[in-house]
């Protein structure tokens, strides 16, 4: 049972997580109000759609051919 609690609250946490990202958008009404976070989520809307550059973290962990 408090597995399905925690699945529920995970799922919670992450439709909180995508409406915020809507709200703010990259342009959105809460920009001037709260810019680090806008330019945060602003970022992680570019690697979700890919356009982004890759992180040097990143790259360190993925081993070259």
């Amino acid at each position: 049972m408090i597995v399905f609690i925690l699945a529920m609250l995970a799922v919670l946490a992450l439709a909180v997580g995508v409406v915020a990202m809507v709200m703010m958008g990259m342009q959105g009404y809460f920009r001037d109000r709260h810019p680090r976070l806008a330019r945060r989520l602003g970022t992680l809307a570019r690697h979700l759609n890919g356009e982004a550059e890759i992180p040097q973290a990143l790259r360190d962990l993925i081993p070259r051919r």
